[in-house]
């Protein structure tokens, strides 16, 4: 079932994060409070890319949700006629070949189905929509987990997740249990790799970018490559840097 990719990942990342907060004998909220990260790895705020990308479609989360319902039901039923069925008997967890296809769904619909504030989803439908976001996080990630499982080396993982939080939205950071607390953790586990492998250059850095814009029309998450995000403050050494990345 989908979930499991959901399910692996998370548990993955948190696991890391956890063997990171023994290590140092505080938690991530301590971490978080006891000093204002200022290196090329802070991601804490949502970027500028993300709220254009949020405000260009002028819709609320309550909106996101009506449309994602809308859209379900469409591709329910049309997946109904397919497989020559009534909608009652259409199983959500089956691969994407022979039943829903998850994919025709943004990330930010994906959200809202996954979170059901307003109710509007099964309880099968919200715990598919986390597994198919789950999924699309795994996508994005996969070119990184050799290295973090044959090497120990989170550099590239984590400056992907952080690249990838930059441009969440607060609703999808929500649905995948992505928190500021977590990414100042994961930060400051990429530091302690980084005095064994050494900093990742300029050229790491952009091939992470390009990589995380190609999966994302190849069942990644969303990423963007736009002038906003490569003018942001401390990406790639920028001078304008003010005290983070992003």
């Amino acid at each position: 079932m989908l979930l499991s990719g959901l399910n692996n990942v998370t548990a993955s990342l948190y696991t890391q994060l956890a063997e990171f907060k023994g290590l140092r004998g505080q938690s991530a909220a301590e971490g978080a409070q006891s000093s204002e990260v200022k290196d090329a790895s802070s991601v804490v705020t949502l970027s500028d890319a993300a709220k254009a990308l949020v405000s260009s479609k002028q819709l609320t989360f309550e909106d996101v949700g009506k449309q994602a319902r809308e859209k379900l039901d469409e591709i329910i039923k049309q997946t109904a006629e397919k497989q020559g069925v009534p909608v009652s008997q259409v199983n959500l967890d089956r691969s994407r070949l022979d039943g829903v296809d998850w994919s025709i769904l943004s990330d930010q619909e994906l959200a809202a189905i996954k979170l059901n504030r307003d109710g509007l989803f099964s309880e099968n439908e919200s715990l598919n929509g986390s597994a198919a976001l789950g999924s699309r996080l795994a996508a994005s990630l996969r070119p990184y987990q050799a290295a973090c499982m044959m090497a120990g080396d989170i550099r590239g993982q984590g400056m992907a997740i952080n690249m990838l939080y930059a441009q969440m939205t607060p609703e999808v950071r929500e649905a995948l249990h992505f928190t500021p607390e977590m990414i100042v953790a994961g930060n400051q586990y990429i530091r302690r790799d980084e005095q064994i492998f050494g900093p990742l250059l300029g050229s790491d850095i952009t091939g992470i970018a390009q990589q995380l814009a190609a999966l994302s029309s190849r069942g990644g998450l969303a990423y963007a490559l736009t002038g906003t995000l490569f003018d942001q403050p401390g990406l790639f050494g920028n001078a304008k840097s003010a005290g983070g990345w992003f």
